[in-house]
């Protein structure tokens, strides 16, 4: 049976200083069986040669607009201007150093048709590898007011924007505070998701995520750090559905410890902050801990963090 590609997908691609990686990102697009795709890829304003790749990639593939824009230091106003440009009804993001299966654009289309889904989210491997937590069997549906809670304590959706297809129209009813850098996905995706009447989940292990040493693990403390735990705790001060509420109380407690270990690593002295993180752990422990929805490798981590003085 032919295959009906005439609905036209766009796929975003974030690019700063990725020449060591773009070029296998970009062609794992390139190679999709899903081939109605507008390829939109922004360099943001790199120090390398990472343009340089992509424009010859686009003179190999029509598809592919290369775009540029002045780095801001600032993933979600990179996002905000790549969804700009989109001109059609589906789109997903591609970051530039990880790589998609063949099939990957073609499987989130043919669930959210099939479902009539506002998103379909993938199964996912990180550096080749199958996580401890998104190990799932089947396709799962998830409606109204069970979505947000679910995507929040990585159960199954996960809140990464990257292993996604979402409609346009509602992705421009989301407003982002853009001043978030640390946690802008976990925003977005609760901002998204918040609108939504049915999510589907597809058990394809289409997406590589690579894990690099800039990852959160990897990294430093730093007091801007500090804006998403901000609209955490405000925004879980407004919500008024009960379950979502918890959630983002456990989620509350969980960024609370990480970055308790963050600032230990870091070596970054607060005691005022320290204080805030520790009442954070103690108010939020059973939203967090006890909750039967929380993956066993965060209680893990948690515990950890919570024992660093």
């Amino acid at each position: 049976m032919k295959k009906d590609f005439s609905e036209k997908i766009t796929v975003l691609i974030p690019m700063f200083n990725a020449s060591k990686t773009v070029k296998k990102c970009v062609r794992s697009v390139m190679a999709q069986t899903y081939t109605n795709l507008d390829i939109v890829v922004v360099d943001d304003g790199s120090k390398d040669n990472s343009y340089k790749i992509v424009d010859q990639l686009a003179k190999e593939d029509k598809r592919i607009r290369l775009l540029y824009k002045e780095n801001e230091k600032s993933l979600a106003k990179t996002r905000e201007y790549l969804i700009d440009k989109v001109t059609t009804k589906y789109f997903v993001f591609v970051d530039s150093d990880d790589v998609i299966k063949k099939k990957y654009v073609e499987h989130l289309y043919n669930a959210m048709v099939k479902y009539d889904a506002d998103c379909v989210a993938s199964s996912f491997k990180i550096n080749g590898i199958i996580p401890f937590s998104n190990i799932f069997a089947g396709t799962k549906i998830i409606n109204n007011d069970d979505i947000v809670s679910t995507a929040i304590l990585n159960k199954t959706v996960h809140y990464v924007v990257w292993n996604k297809m979402y409609k346009t129209s509602i992705m421009r009813q989301t407003k982002i505070d853009t001043s978030v850098h640390f946690g802008e996905d976990f925003l977005r995706c609760y901002e998204y998701f918040r609108l939504c009447k049915k999510v589907v989940f597809i058990n394809h292990y289409d997406y590589n995520y690579r894990l690099n040493q800039g990852s959160m693990i990897h990294g430093k403390f730093s007091s801007g750090n500090i804006v998403f735990l901000d609209w955490l705790e405000k925004t879980a001060g407004k919500e008024s559905i009960s379950q979502n509420k918890r959630a983002l109380n456990a989620w509350i407690a969980f960024t609370s410890a990480s970055f308790k270990y963050l600032m230990k690593k870091s070596k970054y002295k607060d005691e005022i902050l320290t204080a805030r993180l520790n009442e954070n752990i103690r108010k939020y422990n059973d939203d967090f801990v006890k909750n039967k929805f929380t993956s066993k490798i965060f209680r893990l981590a948690y515990r950890f963090s919570k024992r660093i003085k």
